[in-house]
């Protein structure tokens, strides 16, 4: 290669191709591997960011204040409709029928001691409800 000129003298070994070692081999495949599951993440990121949704969207339900308020405002606005459903509920509680009136009404059945109890008496009427039905 380089013959035809006396003073320069290189080895011509190097430059062929050197085989690959194992370990040269296992980076590779690595480097591979990782390269994929980047570009996996990647794809799964941007459909991600896609999806969500736009800052309307969040100011609308609550999530984050508006831009035009402050968030000590919106905090305390928050609040302020916690409170309001507290009080609410705590009314509806309040007011709630007590045990012996849901019975009356037939919500809710007597109570004996044991479950097993229970499901038979519950056999039982579905069992009777069905032969009415059937009589007719």
């Amino acid at each position: 290669m380089l013959k035809h000129l006396p003073r320069v003298h290189m080895e011509t070994t190097s430059f062929c191709a050197q085989p690959i070692s194992s370990d040269m081999d296992e980076k590779a495949v690595r480097f591979e591997l990782e390269r994929r599951a980047c570009q996996s993440l990647r794809k799964v990121l941007q459909l991600k960011l896609q999806q969500r949704r736009t800052r309307e969207e969040l100011v609308n339900q609550g999530i984050i204040p508006p831009l035009k308020s402050s968030a000590s405002f919106h905090e305390h606005k928050r609040s302020l409709e916690r409170a309001r459903t507290e009080d609410y509920l705590k009314r509806k509680i309040q007011r709630r029928p007590e045990r012996a009136e849901l019975i009356r009404m037939h919500i809710l059945d007597e109570a004996s001691s044991e479950v097993s109890v229970q499901a038979q008496q519950w056999q039982l009427k579905r069992a009777r409800l069905a032969d009415n039905l059937n009589d007719k």
